[in-house]
């Protein structure tokens, strides 16, 4: 299973199946979730989504955040300014651009325990003529300032990316994104 680095320190080793994990921090798997996007029920299900009805720009996005409750790190789960095939290679998007951040709030709970799953149909070593990487092993990749490991390519560039958090009363939120 592929992890990206920068979640590699919030998954629960013990819960990897295939492709899907769980989050634990610290002894904690229960955290408090902040998005930007919106809530909206679809069927029978809650999601959340890109807010494509308060778009400030052509491809709205959707970020996600999680912090153990009572600290004041905040561990992202998922930016659709950076992570995602699309995001890194042809979707740019303007990073001036200030979305409202909102926490997620389900039957009065804040708290949510989070399975996540990560799609991988890119054969990058495959297609690694088709990019552009210099002697470093370094990448190009659009709306980041510098160039990025061939490794972290590999790592943050899936196709498609599933989250669901769940609280104590069992209640689900779920995110779903095709990133290819």
């Amino acid at each position: 299973m592929i992890i990206p680095e920068y979640l590699n320190a919030l998954v629960d080793k013990d819960s990897i199946e295939e492709t899907t994990f769980s989050l634990k921090l610290n002894e904690v798997n229960a955290f408090e979730v902040f998005y930007v996007g919106s809530l909206k029920k679809i069927d029978d299900a809650l999601y959340i989504t890109p807010d494509y009805e308060n778009k400030k720009e052509e491809f709205p996005i959707s970020k996600i955040m999680i912090r153990e409750q009572g600290k004041e790190e905040m561990h992202v789960l998922y930016d659709g300014f950076q992570h995602g095939y699309n995001n890194m290679f042809c979707d740019e998007h303007d990073p001036e651009i200030d979305y409202e951040v909102k926490q997620l709030e389900l039957g009065g709970q804040k708290l949510f325990s989070i399975s996540m799953t990560l799609g991988y149909g890119i054969d990058y070593d495959d297609e690694k003529e088709d990019y552009e990487i210099n002697d470093q092993e370094m990448v190009e990749v659009m709306n980041r300032p510098h160039r990025i490991s061939w490794t972290q390519v590999k790592e943050e560039g899936y196709d498609w990316l599933t989250i669901q958090f769940t609280n104590a009363e069992g209640r689900s939120v779920f995110v779903d994104e095709e990133l290819a």
